[in-house]
């Protein structure tokens, strides 16, 4: 998932989207990386209790770190199947400031209309960790719904990049989604 987020503030995206968000750990993490905001600058961390721990030297690294925090032009969209994910995320949101605009809905990934999200878009971007198996009672249930979305991202999908995190490639090389898989 790092490796993934890590192309939002190395390559231009203007909107990045996830279609099977859950409670939104995508979302959320790729915000923290488009405003370059380190994860965990405002958490307590097990160290600040060892003898060595220096609060000024910490302090220093911390505001540092909220020096560095920038924003880059995105706009991050989620949504999910599952109600109770959506209303999860929702919760998030309010509950926390965050810098970048962000939306959460409940629809499903196959009938979303990828062309409609993104039609203000000059680079969207689409980032989803994949079912695989367990919410879906199996793992041939997850490999028949990637390869409907497979077969959604090809109509629907013209003009976005995208990286999704998956335990089946090889039903992506089959529907003829072209992957380059790291």
């Amino acid at each position: 998932a790092a490796a993934v987020l890590a192309r939002v503030t190395s390559d231009p995206y203007d909107l990045i989207y996830d279609p099977f968000c859950g409670s939104g750990t995508l979302v959320f993490e790729a915000m923290l990386a488009a405003a370059n905001k380190p994860p965990g600058l405002y958490r307590k961390f097990a160290f600040q209790h060892t003898p060595y721990y220096s609060k000024a030297t910490w302090e220093h690294l911390c505001q540092r770190a909220n020096a560095a925090i920038t924003m880059i032009p995105c706009h991050l969209l989620g949504s999910d199947i599952d109600p109770r994910a959506i209303k999860n995320a929702q919760d998030t949101l309010k509950s926390r400031k965050l810098p970048i605009p962000s939306q959460f809905w409940l629809a499903d990934a196959l009938s979303t209309d990828l062309g409609q999200i993104s039609k203000h878009a000059k680079a969207p971007f689409l980032v989803a960790n994949l079912p695989y198996g367990h919410r879906l009672n199996s793992p041939e249930t997850a490999q028949m719904l990637i390869h409907k979305f497979c077969d959604h991202l090809i109509s629907s999908g013209k003009g976005w990049s995208y990286a999704l995190i998956t335990r089946h490639p090889d039903v992506f090389r089959r529907a003829g989604v072209p992957i380059r898989q790291t």
